[in-house]
């Protein structure tokens, strides 16, 4: 065969191999199989046509994150949920009894008479408290306070709080008017007590004003000799705690005396029970208690 027939055939092999490789030079190819650092893990050596192998690797799944100085990358794991539990708030009347300081043997009994109170008028009381340090007074209650004595015995205890609580904090606190209505003739302190409160319809039943009865007031228009000699103030309170645990004795009362028939209307109107706490059996017999913070009676089941 003529030597210059086989130049040509020589050099469409080398064409041919040079399109095989996929690489350009021997330089490129050389750095395209670069060692991966031996932290890797080799699964696979493939044999790539050429003048050196190429290795195949897989690169490890680790929890680390990938340095600057490696070429393993780092996968992050799926987040593992967490139970987020919600501890439910407390109703405002255990906080406010938690607070009070009352002992565990009358809390059941505070509780039941505050639970007389609507929600938004118990969001107004600022000041509670049960007092053991033998204070002066057995009870006080004013706008936004009710301090009572935990010095007495049970059914003393809901009396006051009945008088103290149900009766002066919610007149004075939660049963207002508006100052468009005007001053009445009442007064708490220096604050003026309005036309439209609905208290000052119930003073007006007995009293000119806070120290004056009316003059057609009679002693068996008041509940108690204490709402009687006492104001305004205390005949309503008076007549919330008698509404509370004489209902009875109120009723029979009532049908025989147009002012208790009135007062009873209005307790029935604007300081309703929300359930039955207390009963006595006990029959009218025409005498007029001093105290209704001391009458004997029943406490009523709701369980």
């Amino acid at each position: 065969m003529p030597k210059n027939a086989f130049l040509p055939l020589a050099t469409l092999l080398a064409i041919f191999t040079l399109a095989v490789h996929l690489y350009p030079s021997v330089a490129e190819l050389k750095a395209a199989a670069t060692v991966i650092p031996d932290t890797s893990t080799i699964v696979a050596t493939k044999q790539i046509a050429g003048p050196r192998p190429h290795q195949v690797r897989q690169r490890p799944v680790t929890t680390s994150s990938r340095s600057s100085s490696s070429s393993t990358v780092a996968e992050v794991p799926s987040p593992t949920p967490v139970l987020v539990l919600e501890i439910p708030e407390k109703p405002l009347l255990e906080k406010i009894l938690d607070a009070s300081g009352v002992k565990d043997e009358q809390r059941t009994i505070v509780a039941t008479v505050l639970s007389q109170l609507k929600p938004a008028c118990l969001e107004k009381l600022q000041t509670f408290a049960i007092l053991y340090d033998n204070p002066e007074s057995r009870g006080l209650a004013g706008k936004g306070v009710i301090l009572v004595s935990g010095n007495v015995g049970d059914q003393e205890l809901a009396g006051l709080l009945l008088h103290e609580g149900l009766g002066h904090f919610r007149d004075i606190t939660c049963i207002t008017g508006l100052p468009e209505s005007g001053a009445s003739a009442f007064t708490d302190g220096d604050d003026a007590i309005y036309n439209d409160d609905p208290s000052a319809y119930f003073y007006r039943l007995s009293w000119e004003n806070v120290k004056t009865r009316r003059r057609d007031a009679e002693r068996e228009d008041f509940v108690t000799g204490y709402a009687y000699q006492g104001d305004n103030f205390e005949d309503l309170a008076e007549s919330v705690t008698y509404y509370m645990t004489q209902e009875k004795k109120f009723r029979a009362r009532a049908a025989d005396n147009a002012v208790l028939a009135q007062k009873l209307l209005w307790l029935e109107t604007y300081m309703p029970k929300t359930k039955d706490i207390a009963e006595s059996d006990a029959e009218w017999n025409e005498e007029i208690a001093w105290d209704a913070t001391k009458l004997p009676f029943t406490w009523v089941r709701n369980d």
